[in-house]
This record gives structure tokens, sequence and C-alpha cells, in this order.
């Protein structure tokens, strides 16, 4: 199967804090509800962000350039 892979990710707005993740498939993200909620704990835990709704946004990408 494929795997996904997070690129990078940019906060895009402050109320509520969202944050936009480029992604190299954004099916293998939505459908996956365990990594978002993983994705969520970190991003609260990292950016101090305990007791604030946050919102997680996928974009596809076809990778960093090099």
């Amino acid at each position: 199967g494929k795997v996904g892979r997070v690129y990078y990710g940019t906060q895009v707005a402050v109320k509520p804090p969202t944050f936009l993740l480029f992604v190299n498939d954004r099916k293998l993200f939505n459908e996956n509800e365990g990594y978002q909620r993983y994705l969520e704990r970190r991003l609260r835990k990292d950016m101090g962000l305990q007791g604030t709704p946050i919102r997680i946004m996928f974009r596809e990408s076809n990778g960093p350039k090099k």
C-alpha cells in the first residue's frame, strides 16, 4: 500500500488556529482518523494549544523541490 508523507506544514489562520499540511496523498490522511488525532495532539502539545479548538487541513503536493 501507499505510505502517507507530510512534506511540510504552515499555520494559515489564528482564530481558530488552523494548520495546512502538504502531503503526498490527501485521501490517506482524511480517511485515517487515528493519525489525525495523533497530529492534533502533537500540535496541541508542541504549540501550547491545550483547550483550544484547532483545525488541520491537508493539501496534496508533489513533494519538496530539489
